[in-house]
């Protein structure tokens, strides 16, 4: 701490891994531009077209306090991971108590799997790193479909961001999350908001929900016209059809909050979404 009290950040290491969003540097920016202005020591490791070397990724890791995952395609990010065996790096780093944050696919790729927007074509790396001149001036992708994208696993549950939001194809995602559950009747999710957040440390977990923002949870109850606050929720299927939706305590066991699957089936339409975003090695 200096003379004022102000926490000095000068010390951290933060590592960002953008390949969710193909290691674009305007994201890359846009992530870390506060850390950096807090005096965080930045850096950032390119996997979407690149298998760094072994010392190098002892190096990352190896001096890392917190790392960042970006938003953007799911699918893609985790595949990627398991290729290089980013995975592993992860994993260990977890172990060793290193903090790891992310939002969106960021925050889904933590979990066994999550509700993702993977076959948006938007996402796909040759839009977003080779965009159609005219590209803002096209109709939305109406007719794409969320689909179950794996995650790492280090969390049990399957995971939602952006619970009371609509993208593109139009269908609000806390609806098609309760379709997809209903697919995938072995796993509990969880689902957040998008000005809600859930940290967790060891067997504990805090809900973190953004003051004067709108969320889900209206008074306790859940809630689609924005009137409610940020929230986190507990999702489950009841027998094979009903949906259970409970707004867990803002403070409480993680052990309690997640469960582990029962069983896990596989989305039918991975492959079709691998084939059309492809890892080709061509950035």
């Amino acid at each position: 701490m200096d003379l004022v009290g102000k926490p000095d950040y000068t010390q951290v290491k933060l590592l960002y891994i953008g390949v969710a969003t193909y290691d674009m540097e305007e994201y890359y920016h846009n992530q870390t531009v506060r850390y950096s202005e807090a005096g965080v020591h930045v850096s950032q490791l390119n996997i979407t077209c690149d298998v760094p070397n072994v010392d190098r990724l002892n190096d990352l890791f190896g001096t890392a306090d917190l790392v960042m995952v970006s938003g953007g395609n799911t699918l893609f990010a985790i595949d990627r991971m398991r290729q290089t065996g980013l995975d592993r790096y992860l994993h260990d780093a977890m172990a060793r108590g290193v903090v790891l944050v992310g939002g969106s696919a960021g925050a889904i790729c933590w979990f066994d799997g999550g509700h993702s927007d993977s076959m948006d074509p938007a996402t796909y790396k040759n839009a977003m790193l080779h965009p159609h001149p005219h590209a803002n001036e096209t109709a939305p992708h109406a007719s794409w479909k969320y689909i179950r994208s794996p995650g790492l696993g280090f969390l049990p549950g399957l995971m939602v961001p952006h619970f009371d939001r609509r993208e593109s194809n139009g269908l609000l995602r806390a609806d098609d999350f309760f379709r997809m559950m209903l697919k995938h009747t072995g796993e509990s999710g969880i689902a957040i908001d998008h000005y809600a957040g859930l940290i967790i440390r060891g067997d504990s977990y805090r809900v973190f929900a953004a003051k004067g923002k709108p969320g889900t949870n209206l008074d306790g109850h859940f809630d689609r016209t924005d009137k409610g606050v940020p929230a986190v929720w507990q999702v489950n299927v009841l027998g094979t059809s009903s949906i259970i939706q409970l707004l867990p305590p803002a403070v409480g066991s993680l052990s309690d909050l997640l469960k582990p699957a029962l069983f896990v089936n596989e989305d039918s339409l991975l492959e079709t979404a691998r084939k059309e975003n492809p890892d080709d090695g061509i950035c």
